[in-house]
């Protein structure tokens, strides 16, 4: 019992020492004044939309780009019976 409780008193005890060290984070204490909240914040919204700025933009060129086949008369996107045949017979089917 006490061999399975050892590892864990011990990480409770380095947490405990270690408790002013997590204290002095530059992060810790960055909202003390309005422009360095604007900035957290600023980022924060920053960060979180560009995951779908790029997603979006990655689905919306590929719509153009298949767009722009279908109008240049490609028989592989205007059939789509003819679409199933090539992807059945093509390599890419198979592992």
């Amino acid at each position: 019992m006490i061999r399975k409780a050892l590892p864990l008193l011990l990480l409770v005890l380095v947490m405990l020492a270690l408790a002013d060290a997590a204290l002095a984070c530059a992060v810790c204490n960055g909202g003390e004044d309005l422009r360095t909240r604007d900035s957290y914040l600023n980022a924060t919204i920053f960060m979180s939309v560009m995951p779908l700025g790029v997603i979006g933009g990655g689905l919306w060129y590929l719509r153009r780009r298949a767009r722009a086949l279908a109008s240049a008369g490609d028989p592989v996107l205007a059939d789509p019976v003819l679409a199933d045949s090539v992807l059945a017979d093509s390599d890419l089917g198979e592992a």
